[in-house]
């Protein structure tokens, strides 16, 4: 197996983990705090947004700034790598957009056939 299959792999795990993309694009209307990202996430854990965002920021797709306040204030912004990556995943939703009815219908049927040959 060649090394940009193995790294598009690696890429396209982290993309289909349930709240990165969600934090990224949250992220990307502008400079977050944690609180502001657990509120608008409705149902991700504290735990989880956490380890989401140190996995993103890790990957360099985000950049953690921390501010000098009394308490610290922490916020999170895209790197230039993370809103490119987002502009190939708007990719991905508008395909999915434009198919995802098709592929809803496919699989009704796929289940009609799948249900008419077992009765």
């Amino acid at each position: 197996m060649n090394a940009g299959c193995c790294l598009a792999r690696l890429v396209m795990d982290r993309i289909g983990e349930r709240w990165t993309m969600l934090a990224c694009q949250e992220i990307a209307a502008g400079s977050r705090r944690f609180g502001d990202l657990k509120s608008a996430l409705d149902g991700v854990s504290n735990k989880v947004l956490s380890e989401t965002l140190v996995r993103l920021e890790r990957d360099g797709l985000i950049e953690r700034r921390v501010f000098d306040s009394r308490p610290p204030t922490v916020q999170y912004e895209m790197t230039p790598m993370g809103t490119s990556l987002l502009e190939v995943v708007r990719g991905i939703v508008d395909w999915s957009a434009q198919h995802g009815p098709y592929i809803e219908e496919a699989r009704r049927s796929y289940e009609n056939l799948e249900l008419s040959a077992v009765g």
